[in-house]
């Protein structure tokens, strides 16, 4: 019997506002807004371009993937998470992300206002069980986590994003215990 090895992702939980969407960029996107109104929301809305890059540059040393856990998710239907992938990977691919989005996170307090952020995670977790996860982060401004999962959070905030010192932590997070850390390698972030 021949059995399919399955390799070990890293996961990357990704809240949008705050994280790429930052007030640099708010203020960027408010002095272009003029000349950009005929262009649809996601490409009116510019994320912040130092954020991106360091997510980019994350995702390229880690090869990390992507389970959107934003607000950014809006309008995602519950058995319909392949369209909603392809939506997302779409939003990401205009606004410069390179990663590769496998999943996005229902939004549990449409069914409960006691669920939290933390709660959707874990509920997407048990559901891709099937994924042998290696190890995963959650890159988000707010805290509204399992005690269990803060350990796997990078706070940042939505004044900087995710800035090189949060890239860092998250890079260390995502590479703790690996034999090919980045430490000992010449691409460092």
């Amino acid at each position: 019997m021949n059995k399919k090895k399955v390799n070990a992702v890293r996961v990357i939980f990704l809240d949008i506002d705050g994280v790429l969407n930052t007030i640099r960029a708010h203020k960027k996107t408010e002095q272009e807004h003029a000349e950009r109104v005929s262009l649809p929301c996601s490409l009116r809305i510019r994320w912040d371009a130092d954020c991106i890059q360091n997510l980019n540059e994350l995702i390229r040393i880690t090869g990390a993937q992507i389970v959107l856990s934003s607000a950014w998710r809006s309008g995602y239907e519950r058995g319909k998470e392949n369209k909603a992938i392809r939506r997302a990977e779409q939003l990401m691919k205009e606004q410069g992300v390179t990663g590769k989005v496998i999943g996005i996170t229902y939004d549990l307090s449409l069914l409960n206002a006691n669920f939290n952020r933390g709660d959707e995670i874990k509920e997407w977790l048990k559901r891709h069980k099937n994924l042998k996860i290696k190890r995963y982060i959650i890159l988000d401004d707010d805290c509204d986590f399992n005690k269990s999962q803060l350990r796997h959070h990078v706070k940042t905030n939505y004044e900087n994003g995710l800035d090189w010192n949060k890239a860092k932590e998250a890079l260390h997070l995502l590479m703790a215990n690996d034999k090919a850390h980045p430490q000992d390698r010449k691409d460092k972030l």
